[in-house]
């Protein structure tokens, strides 16, 4: 800017204007950027910049809610938020190509990654492991909670219970009853 500033001539707004942009600079310009942090050799070494606000985190936290909102369709998420497990955030990586790279190599074998994570995961936990062991041939380990929002609290107890469960496999096991029409 001072290679560009104008030292006489009819320029006097373009000069007066690189004057305020440069004063400004010189006053606040060690606080205007990110703070140089320079790392260990054990670290990796080199210098990192750290933001100066915290703007890109509440960029993703925003496109989060909004998120939500859309599926929930409610206005307060706090609940729905304390329920979310600490993971759900991390999900939204998924949609980046240079991590789904680092993680996997390509979506191709994203499947065969997070089913190296479950297996790894129901070895290291022994009440994991038995919970599937019990499992009839081909069934799907249901380890994870089912987190969903869109029923109140007392209605997701009833519809996860066991005897609802039994229920819908009895109705789906059953025939469907005959319906008989009145004469006439």
């Amino acid at each position: 800017m001072r290679e560009r500033r104008p030292q006489r001539g009819p320029a006097q707004d373009a000069r007066q204007a690189i004057d305020v942009v440069l004063n400004h600079l010189e006053r606040h310009g060690k606080n205007l950027w990110g703070h140089a942090i320079v790392l260990p050799q054990r670290a990796g070494g080199g210098v990192r910049l750290v933001d100066r606000t915290n703007n890109a985190q509440e960029n993703f936290f925003r496109h989060m809610k909004h998120g939500e909102r859309r599926r929930s369709g409610r206005k307060v998420l706090t609940q729905d938020f304390e329920r979310l497990p600490p993971q759900a955030a991390l999900a939204a990586n998924l949609e980046r190509p240079d991590y789904v790279t680092l993680l996997c190599g390509s979506l191709d074998h994203l499947p065969a990654a997070f089913a190296q994570l479950d297996a790894e995961r129901r070895r290291d936990q022994p009440a994991l492991r038995a919970a599937t062991d019990d499992a009839a041939p081909g069934d799907e380990p249901d380890d994870t909670p089912l987190v969903s929002a869109s029923l109140p609290t007392v209605d997701r107890r009833i519809v996860r219970s066991d005897a609802m469960t039994r229920r819908i496999e009895r109705a789906a096991r059953s025939r469907a009853p005959k319906v008989r029409r009145a004469a006439g």
